[in-house]
């Protein structure tokens, strides 16, 4: 079984649930929005979301790697 993660991202492209579903077919779910400060909390199992942050989110590898080391496990 995948470890479930929760992360906080900087999201400044409107509503992240216009595209959730599409997300969620990664395996990567959209848990809150903040639209104040411009940041959305995603979830999900860590090898789906390292490979969203890379491939969709556009993070290089190093940098996806250190924000889910920052992330913080889910029950």
């Amino acid at each position: 079984e995948g470890r479930n993660i929760a992360l906080e991202v900087d999201w400044e492209h409107g509503n992240p649930n216009d595209y959730s579903a599409d997300w969620e077919a990664e395996g990567v779910f959209v848990l809150n929005y903040y639209p104040r400060t411009k940041q959305m909390e995603v979830g999900g199992e860590q090898k789906d979301l390292a490979n969203w942050l890379s491939d969709t989110y556009g993070l290089s590898g190093n940098a996806a790697k250190a924000l889910l080391r920052s992330g913080k496990r889910m029950r």
